[in-house]
């Protein structure tokens, strides 16, 4: 089964927990993300609307407050 069946339908719930206002949900994400992107960007590279939504939402998460996890 191709990855983009399986995650691209719920990429949007995904990218909405960006905006969470627990940072332990946005960190959580954002390692998410970082597994699609390092294991299946295909997911996010092949639909170019994916990617220019995307990309602010995670200059955006960069700038967040740093954390150290327990």
């Amino acid at each position: 089964m191709e990855f983009m069946q399986v995650i691209g339908p719920g990429l949007p719930n995904l990218i909405g927990m960006f905006n969470d206002q627990h940072a332990k949900v946005r960190e959580a994400i954002a390692w998410v993300m970082s597994k699609i992107c390092e294991h299946h960007s295909d997911v996010i590279t092949n639909v170019p609307q994916t990617l220019q939504h995307i990309m602010p939402i995670f200059i955006q998460s960069v700038k967040d407050k740093p954390r150290i996890s327990n």
